[in-house]
């Protein structure tokens, strides 16, 4: 069901009609050499002891690393960025994701892009905000930032990434990151987004309806959260849109008209220019520029107003038109159409001769309040006034763009739990003061961000599943527990003098947001805090860990530790849940709604997904996944 899907950015159409380029081809390669498959040895660090198993791929991974009989085969061929997996692509779709991949680094490569850009051209006025306006006026650290996610972009394609030292992350962490997943609607789409099987969704991901006489199709959505990022291809994208080198040249054989109109150069490049901007790792998000999301805004007079995503150039120019003082390029820099769309019109400057004015927003065509995220959220805590709307200019839409009304990912990377931070709301629990571990806080939370128990368990999870690992006091995977003598109850800092103990570590996921988008950092970050809250400062001397301890990130989940080993008491258990009155109103009305569910009987899930969206269940306190029992 769309309600489960996990943490996903849709990049929603914005498709111009012209006639279609269809292209066949062959796959790039057909087998895959033994020297290119991955390595299971781990003895010396290399990029394939971390790289997702392609072996039963259809295709091989992209860029090729080597010939067909693996010769050329190095350290340093594999250090780049890869695309693999292809589920659901056919030779065709394969062949168009290589060309746009190449296109895409086109339009990246572009130095008016990514190493100079001019803040005074009317591309950047008009889309990053109007740089003789005080109140639009784009900061200079703001440049910086946007300048940071074109750089990041220019590197994804051919970048030597990672070779030593490994200032940031180890390789093992590094070289994972790397991958890019990539698949095709319909049967690369497993929860149907794109919309392209049968049973077309009738409301965007999460259950929210679409805009008003808006369809809910998408060209690609993006999902930077699981292990390896991943991109799917929607039809939409193969069947209605070009590459970028047809439309340029399309626009070179047309009238100035058609060359001064944006909307003409819609292409697969752009759409994969916007999706590669909400791959957090690939654009240092948030360490370096802030997560780029898709923007929403309200417009227009009281009579008509709408509220929809900065897609398409005529939206991106309006949110350049919101003003703020002292957050020039604030509200623009979060938003992944406006980089797409700026490198497209600078490109247009350089192969066709102009800059495509087209469509014209006048300054007063502008957001009525400050811009929110994709999600409906504020970006900032002084982003709830109001400005009186302009009653005077028309909201009608060119019908010719294909313009979705779904919100394109219903849970963010920059929701309730940052990256790197811990928010202020979290929490931290230790169920029993009295069952002390024996163990220092300062042996689990260890030196540095590296050298301490949890930083394996952190490198190695997925944050949009729920994971238990047993590790020793190094942080090194263990099973089964082992024996030894027993310890006494202070012994001194040395991870090695704890070899006889056990520490379970668990991550569990909200179902609801799928975890926030945990990173490394931010279960690093988690753990270090749950060390150093009263859990870690227990006993006579106030630096013992208890039995026991849990750190709790609103919305997004929590993180666990559990500690056995000679002496060390069982935590007291915490009392059962309460049982739900289901005499209660709220019982009574969550019962005969899924009692009159379409949901079939054989469908436990559908059940159980209906019950946790249903408002009188959560009420009520009843257990939804009971319905899924055997």
């Amino acid at each position: 069901m769309l309600s489960q899907i996990p943490f996903i950015f849709l990049l929603h159409g914005l498709i111009s009609s012209y006639t279609i380029l269809h292209v066949t081809a062959a796959p790039v390669q057909s087998d895959i050499p033994d020297a290119l498959k991955p390595r299971q040895s781990e003895a010396t660090p290399h990029p394939l002891d971390y790289a997702p198993d392609f072996s039963k791929d259809p295709y091989p991974p992209w860029p090729e690393v080597a010939n067909p009989d693996g010769s050329n085969f190095t350290v340093e061929n594999w250090r780049g960025t890869r695309l693999f997996g292809w589920k659901g692509c056919d030779p065709n779709a394969q062949k168009i994701i290589v060309e746009t991949m190449r296109e895409f680094h086109t339009l990246a490569n572009q130095e008016a892009v990514w190493k100079d850009i001019d803040w005074d051209s009317p591309a950047a006025k008009e889309m990053w905000g109007h740089a003789t306006e005080d109140k639009k006026v784009v900061l200079d650290n703001v440049k910086m930032q946007i300048k940071q996610i074109y750089e990041a972009t220019q590197q994804i394609y051919d970048k030597n990434w990672w070779v030593p030292p490994y200032i940031y992350d180890p390789p093992w962490v590094a070289w994972r990151n790397l991958w890019i997943r990539v698949q095709c609607s319909p049967d690369g789409d497993e929860a149907n987004v794109c919309g392209d099987k049968p049973d077309k969704p009738d409301n965007c991901p999460g259950g929210q309806p679409p805009s008003p006489g808006k369809p809910t199709g998408v060209e690609a959505y993006s999902n930077p959260l699981e292990k390896y990022s991943k991109i799917t291809f929607c039809n939409i994208f193969f069947n209605k849109l070009t590459s970028l080198d047809y439309v340029i040249n399309t626009a070179k054989r047309n009238s100035p008209a058609y060359q001064n109109d944006l909307w003409n150069y819609q292409n697969r490049a752009r759409v994969l220019f916007h999706e590669m901007t909400h791959l957090n790792y690939f654009v240092n998000a948030p360490d370096s520029s802030p997560y780029v999301d898709d923007v929403k805004i309200k417009f227009g007079p009281v009579k008509g107003r709408k509220n929809e995503l900065c897609y398409g150039p005529e939206h991106v120019k309006i949110l350049a038109n919101y003003e703020a003082v002292g957050k020039g390029g604030f509200y623009t820099q979060r938003n992944a159409d406006t980089y797409a769309w700026f490198a497209m019109a600078k490109y247009i400057e350089k192969e066709v001769g102009r800059y495509p004015a087209e469509p014209v927003v006048p300054s007063s065509r502008k957001p009525t309040q400050a811009p929110r995220g994709g999600d409906g959220r504020t970006f900032s805590a002084d982003d709830d006034g109001s400005i009186d709307p302009d009653d005077s200019w028309d909201l009608t839409n060119d019908e010719e763009h294909y313009v979705p009304g779904c919100e394109d990912h219903p849970i963010h990377s920059s929701s309730t739990f940052g990256a790197t931070t811990v928010n202020n709301d979290a929490s931290t629990e230790c169920p029993d003061t009295n069952a002390l571990s024996g163990v220092l806080y300062n042996v689990f939370y260890g030196q540095g961000k590296t050298l301490n128990i949890y930083d394996h368990f952190c490198q190695d999870i997925d944050g949009t599943v729920n994971s238990k690992r047993v590790v020793d006091a190094l942080g090194n995977q263990r099973d089964p527990a082992p024996s030894g003598q027993k310890l006494k109850r202070t012994p001194p800092p040395d991870p090695k003098s704890y070899d006889t103990f056990n520490f379970e570590l668990s991550w569990e996921k909200n179902d609801a947001t799928q975890g926030c988008g945990q990173t490394v950092e931010s279960c690093r970050n988690a753990f270090s805090r749950l060390a150093n809250s009263p859990c870690g400062h227990q006993g006579g001397t106030q630096n013992v860990l208890t039995a026991a301890g849990k750190i709790t990130l609103p919305n997004c989940g929590s993180y666990s530790y559990l500690i056995t080993g000679p002496d060390v008491p069982k935590p007291a258990e915490s009392d059962p849940p309460a049982t739900p009155d289901l005499s209660s109103d709220a019982c009574v009305e969550c019962t005969s709604t899924l009692g009159a569910s379409d949901c079939s009987a054989e469908d436990d899930q559908c059940l159980i997904d209906q019950c946790k969206d249903d408002t009188k269940c959560q009420e009520c306190g009843i257990d939804c996944n009971s319905f899924g029992a055997t």
